[in-house]
C-alpha cells in the first residue's frame, strides 16, 4: 500500500525526528529531563493521510541484557494540514525550548 501520509503532516513528524536525533542520537527517542520517550508510528493507514502513533516511556533498562521496559504514555496525531491535535508527552515543551515551529 505504501506510505500515504500527507506532506505537511510528514514535515512535522520529520521535525520531531530531528529533535529526537539531536536529543539522543536515535530517530524516534527523545528525553525530557532524565526520562526517555519513544515515538512509535501506527501501522494503520489513516484515510485522511494524518500521521498518528503512540508514545512510550522507558521505566527500566536491565543492566545485564540492555532490554528496556516501557509503558504507554500517550499518543499523537498530526493532521494532514500539519496541525498537531495530540502532542507526544513532553515533546511540545522541548520544541518550544528549542525554538522549533
Amino acid at each position: 500500500m505504501g506510505n500515504l501520509h500527507s506532506g505537511k503532516a510528514l514535515d512535522v513528524y520529520t521535525e520531531w525526528r530531528d529533535i529526537c536525533r539531536a536529543s539522543t542520537g536515535i530517530d524516534n527517542v527523545y528525553k525530557v529531563g532524565e526520562t526517555r520517550y519513544t515515538l512509535q508510528l501506527s501501522r494503520k493507514q489513516q484515510r485522511d493521510c494524518a500521521v498518528v502513533g503512540s508514545v512510550y516511556r522507558a521505566i527500566h533498562t536491565d543492566a545485564e541484557t540492555g532490554v528496556t521496559q516501557v509503558v504507554k504514555a500517550g499518543s499523537f496525531r498530526i493532521e494532514p494540514n500539519g496541525e498537531v491535535t495530540r502532542y507526544p508527552t513532553g515533546l511540545q515543551m522541548r520544541m518550544v525550548l528549542n525554538g522549533a515551529k
